[in-house]
């Protein structure tokens, strides 16, 4: 039997707490153990294999991206083996790691193996045994301990004034819980509040950043460049820190975990002033702040465009241009940002992005058209007989899956012994696969169909000539990215609808 492997790695929060069993249970070495024991069994050489990764989430439940992926897949017969380090990276309840072994894998024909725990479901068949069990019932007991424990000390440490975050702010180190100035990041904090403080906005301080090549907070902290850059929102962050005057603000949020935590009330802030050195002046802070406020009083007066509202996109920085109405009554977009050399840097005529877009609707349209006529005689005979084939086919799979379970019941009472279940599960598996195959190819044929009918009443709805030029534009219109080489890329929102591939 040929596997699809589906390498399932996970490391929480919690794991980070104690530095060795950090590093045995990083991801990397996680992802090198499963290599490793898949080159060392000579049944999984040459699978094909994908990884499923949660990186920060708790294994006290399956409510993880990467494992919903995993699902997911096992669900479209695209993996039939899980491979992971341990039971306790799978998960850590009992109830839910037991029910996937004893009952969900064995009826999905789904091969289950833990590494460290020596655990195999082809030598285990729908029985994980009491040593696996008892090892769950520890793994979901140590993560509720651990969670209780880790809580209490983090509240304690912050009600001590200690810093209990990850990474200190930009400009700072972490030392023994506390902030400790970085000289030579601290030059460039001190840096922004003077450029802002004579008078430059966020957009250009950014791009001053930039253009001088000066590392981003998440460089810095690398230790070379990563391709991030300066933003508004960087820049903003820094100013309106108050840890750069000495004060420290800890509990903003309710809990430690970050998929979980919810932001306090700030009468439920601990602040601590003069808690470290500061970097800048409560002078000039305070400066910085008091312009902020008048330039953002001043901004709200400025009227907006409503036309292609957040549809029009920057290729450069990615934000939403402005639509603005000038002074002659002209309406325009313009970058906001202008953070990078590739930005929109030049004005763009509204009225002129309007008959570009018109153009190309009525182009895409036409080569629609194409397709659908293209399509039509196939569709109109087959659409009815492809939707009765695909409710048989289910019928059919759903049979056999209730017989699946059937026999796995049968193995566990004692009536069909080990070889004999595993020859008419496998027996069984082969026809599923077929039919399944043979639906998804129905289904295809169902999902031309259906999108093609679609397609010619939007066709209909076009050429009706009832829609005027900004309901087009707002119904029709999803995206607009302009670069600043004139190149502009145009997305639909009926793509979806007929490809034209």
């Amino acid at each position: 039997m040929s596997y699809k492997i589906g390498m399932y790695l996970r490391l929480s929060n919690d794991d980070e707490k104690e530095d060795n069993k950090f590093e045995s249970d990083s991801i990397s070495a996680q992802r090198d153990i499963i290599k490793s024991y898949i080159t060392e069994h000579t049944d999984l050489i040459g699978s094909e294999i994908k990884e499923f990764c949660d990186d920060g989430y708790s294994g006290v439940d399956f409510k993880r991206a990467g494992v919903q992926k995993l699902f997911e897949e096992i669900k479209n017969g695209r993996i039939n083996c899980v491979i992971v380090k341990d039971l306790s990276r799978f998960g850590r309840n009992l109830i839910e790691v037991g029910d996937y072994l004893e009952q969900i894998f064995p009826i999905l024909n789904v091969r289950f193996i833990a590494i460290n725990d020596n655990y195999d479901s082809n030598n285990n068949i729908g029985v994980a045994g009491t040593e696996v069990a008892f090892k769950n019932l520890m793994n979901e007991n140590y993560s509720k301990d651990l969670s209780d424990k880790i809580k209490s000390v983090v509240r304690s440490q912050q009600d001590k004034g200690y810093f209990v975050g990850g990474w200190a702010p930009y400009g700072y180190k972490n030392v023994n819980k506390t902030f400790v100035v970085d000289n030579k990041a601290a030059k460039v904090v001190r840096r922004i509040f003077e450029m802002s403080d004579s008078g430059m906005k966020y957009t250009e301080i950014a791009r001053t950043l930039n253009k001088e090549g000066v590392y981003t907070k998440k460089e810095y902290r690398y230790g070379r460049k990563l391709g991030c850059i300066w933003s508004a929102r960087e820049v903003s962050t820094v100013l309106h820190n108050k840890a750069y005057i000495g004060t420290l603000i800890s509990r903003k949020t309710n809990n430690y975990t970050p998929n979980k935590a919810k932001n306090n009330d700030e009468s439920e802030y601990l602040i601590f002033e003069n808690h470290h050195e500061p970097i800048v002046s409560k002078k000039l802070f305070e400066s910085v702040s008091k312009k902020f406020y008048t330039r953002k009083i001043t901004s709200e007066r400025k009227v907006v465009v409503k036309e292609f509202y957040r549809k029009v996109i920057c290729g450069g920085c990615g934000k939403a241009l402005a639509g603005r109405i000038l002074k002659n009554n002209v309406r325009n977009f313009i970058c906001p940002n202008k953070i990078t050399s590739v930005c929109v840097n030049q004005k763009i005529s509204i009225s002129a992005l309007k008959e570009i877009i018109l153009n190309a609707l009525n182009v895409y349209i036409n080569l629609m058209v194409e397709n659908v006529d293209r399509y039509k005689s196939k569709i109109k005979s087959n659409k009815e007989v492809s939707k009765d084939i695909i409710k048989s086919l289910e019928s059919e799979i759903a049979k056999l899956e209730q017989k699946k379970l059937i026999l796995y019941t049968e193995y566990k009472d004692g009536i069909l012994s080990k070889e004999e279940y595993l020859d008419k599960r496998e027996y069984i598996s082969d026809k599923t696969e077929n039919l399944s195959k043979k639906k998804e190819t129905t289904q295809k044929d169902c999902v031309i169909s259906e999108n093609c009918i679609e397609a010619d009443n939007l066709i209909r709805e076009y050429k009706s000539k009832k829609l005027t030029d900004e309901m087009l534009i707002e119904k029709y219109l999803k995206k607009v990215t302009i670069y600043s080489d004139d190149k502009i890329e145009i997305e639909w929102n009926f793509e979806d609808i007929f490809s034209l591939k």
